[in-house]
């Protein structure tokens, strides 16, 4: 699913990461449940490396999104690109999920 998703980014011009599950968020009953799961992760805790600096802007050993949980987390500091992309490519994946009928891939 994660490689779908990357894709519908990729069609949006972002050029994106995969991550592994952690197990400590929402979604870890739905993976433990066996359930395919899938997602993006807006950089909340995890700190740039000095390329995803130069990709996404701010700077290298700062969190993605230093608002995240914060005063600052408020409509008016919410990037409406970012969100218009990442709701394309989420609407992306789920279409092609909805509309395919051979079996999920294992990778």
């Amino acid at each position: 699913m994660a490689r779908v998703l990357v894709d519908q980014l990729a069609a949006k011009g972002v050029t994106a990461e995969t991550a592994v599950f952690d197990g400590e968020s929402d979604y870890a009953a739905f993976v433990e449940a066996g359930i395919p799961s899938a997602g993006v992760l807006s950089g909340d805790v995890e700190e740039m490396s000095d390329e995803q600096a130069r990709q996404w802007g701010g700077r290298a050993g700062q969190v993605f999104d230093n608002c995240y949980h914060s005063a600052c987390d408020r409509l008016e500091n919410l990037d409406r690109t970012a969100l218009d992309r990442f709701a394309d490519a989420v609407a992306g994946t789920l279409t092609h999920f909805a509309t395919s009928t051979g079996p999920l891939p294992t990778n």
